[in-house]
């Protein structure tokens, strides 16, 4: 989901070589956290009314299905990151044989510019 390379340039003998990560966005972690720690709130308080409820003996179905709002609220994500996963899943490798064949071909970059070559041609 919202895949995201960071990285920089690096220089080598022949040239440069891209050094980085990819993975999921900062933003995407810390709204994931936020998202799943308040649905186990919310499933906690919940779950601690109907204990309530039921002990005073004034619980009802609804009561207890209100229970199932939260979990399922929580599969939903569940699913929508792994569909997100299963999607991106090639994303890594496409990147990778993308870059190696726009930075190390002769026919990527700069026309007439040979990296491997000690002195190009002029």
């Amino acid at each position: 989901m919202f895949p995201v390379v960071r990285g920089r340039l690096e220089p080598t003998g022949t040239g440069c070589r891209l050094v980085g990560t990819y993975g999921i966005s900062p933003f995407v972690k810390a709204f994931s956290g936020l998202w799943l720690g308040g649905v186990i709130c919310l499933f906690v308080a919940v779950v601690a009314v109907v204990a309530v409820r039921a002990v005073r003996g004034e619980a009802t179905g609804a009561d207890f299905l209100s229970c199932l709002g939260p979990p399922s609220m929580m599969a939903v994500f569940v699913a929508l990151t792994a569909w997100g996963t299963l999607i991106d899943h090639g994303e890594g490798t496409y990147l990778r044989s993308w870059l190696a064949d726009r930075l190390q071909t002769a026919e990527a970059g700069i026309r007439g510019y040979r990296p491997w070559q000690p002195n190009p041609p002029r």
